[in-house]
């Protein structure tokens, strides 16, 4: 996907130590750790243009999240 593979190599640009900014490697390493451990969640909402989570004013949580 498009935005999704923009986003990784934006973040790919920044960090670690590519940039003289300090604060680059704060934005850029948990971007692409998202995009690295979630990007089906990411591509849902891109695709959907919302959270797939959200219905109405309460966010649905996943069975996954309860089991233990």
């Amino acid at each position: 996907m498009e935005d999704i593979a923009l986003l990784e190599s934006l973040a790919k640009g920044m960090a670690p130590a590519k940039t003289i900014c300090a604060l680059a490697d704060a934005a850029a390493i948990p971007t692409l750790a998202s995009v690295e451990h979630f990007e089906h969640e990411l591509e849902e909402h891109v695709e959907l243009g919302r959270c797939p989570f959200q219905t109405g004013s309460q966010i649905a949580i996943p069975e996954l999240a309860h089991a233990r």
